[in-house]
């Protein structure tokens, strides 16, 4: 699973944003220790497509993203699963995940993608 990035979302209430930044940071520093190398982030999406202000309904949607120069194979997203199961404990319904790896050049005849 070389190249393979783990993204995952959830929803989090205004008024605890603070803790989920905490809580999620800390995640992330804990997991960089233990799989050396890995890359983490931690983004907010907001009601006008930004990272700020809370979406209707006071909540905003947060995004951790997970990457690996040696990717995600799948000791490393067992471990970064586990670790986060309850991470953050604050959020509004279950985490959302997702993989996704590069486009291989080879599939696009070895050419760039058109920019659009």
């Amino acid at each position: 699973m070389s190249g393979v990035e783990l993204y995952v979302y959830y929803r989090v209430a205004a008024a605890d944003e603070a803790l989920a930044c905490a809580q999620v940071q800390a995640l992330q520093q804990r997991l960089g220790v233990e799989l050396p190398g890995l890359q983490a982030r931690l983004l907010r999406r907001g009601a006008d497509g930004s990272s700020t202000g809370a979406e209707p309904g006071g909540l905003s949607t947060w995004m951790e993203t997970y990457r690996h120069a040696d990717g995600l194979g799948g000791d490393r997203l067992a471990l970064i699963r586990q670790a986060a199961l309850d991470v953050p404990s604050v959020r509004v319904g279950t985490r959302h995940e997702e993989c996704f790896e590069p486009v291989d050049r080879a599939l696009a005849g070895g050419t760039a993608a058109p920019e659009h």
